[in-house]
């Protein structure tokens, strides 16, 4: 079960890193490495936030719902 919720902010995020990732490799090919970790270390909480945004999208284990007998009686005899 989990909630539901706007993906366009991981997306958004997504997006982001693509293009963090870009600029990383193009400043790696120009032997710029003190610019590329900078942007490594962007990339890397980019990942993080991206996680934490995942994260808030499922329902915690003591919060979701339990299926009763009750419940499953209730189906049968709503479809007989």
């Amino acid at each position: 079960m989990s909630y539901n919720f706007d993906s366009s902010e991981v997306s958004e995020i997504k997006t982001k890193m693509q293009t963090v990732q870009k600029e990383m490799e193009e400043f790696l090919m120009s032997q710029q490495y003190q610019k590329a970790l900078s942007k490594r270390k962007v990339l890397e909480d980019l990942s993080i936030e991206a996680d934490k945004k995942k994260k808030k999208r499922t329902v915690p284990k003591k919060e979701r719902l339990h299926i009763i007998a009750k419940d499953i009686q209730r189906v049968i005899h709503q479809m007989t």
